[in-house]
């Protein structure tokens, strides 16, 4: 399966907001149970696999950002910074590695508050 860096900023988004992954639309539960799996092994959440022996299938639970996951969320927040740093990033690089487009994500943030006044 491909990692896709737009349901691992959608999955972070869901557990900020309700801390379940009931559903998002457009992808299987297939789809999010590995995506959680990459996100836990990069250090952005941590969870526990449970076997429903019913349904014969892994569910997960317990869920939770961890302090870099809820950085990287802060960082990729807006929308349009998001689009803009996996464009420069496939442009430079020709992937979306994702400690390129995390330090893409902190530049454009630093580069947004660079010219603030106190």
């Amino acid at each position: 399966m491909k990692r896709d860096m737009d349901l691992i900023r959608e999955i972070l988004f869901k557990l900020e907001q309700h801390n379940d992954l009931n559903r998002i639309e457009g992808y299987s539960e297939k789809e999010i149970s590995y995506h959680v799996c990459l996100l836990e092994g990069a250090g952005l959440v941590t969870h526990e696999i449970y076997t429903n022996i019913f349904l014969n299938d892994s569910m997960l639970d317990g869920i939770r950002i961890t302090w870099t996951g809820h950085e990287f969320l802060d960082s990729s927040r807006s929308g349009s910074i998001w689009e803009k740093a996996k464009k420069i990033a496939m442009e430079k690089t020709g992937a979306l590695s994702f400690e390129v487009l995390k330090t893409v994500l902190v530049q454009l943030g630093k580069d947004a508050v660079s010219n603030v006044t106190t």
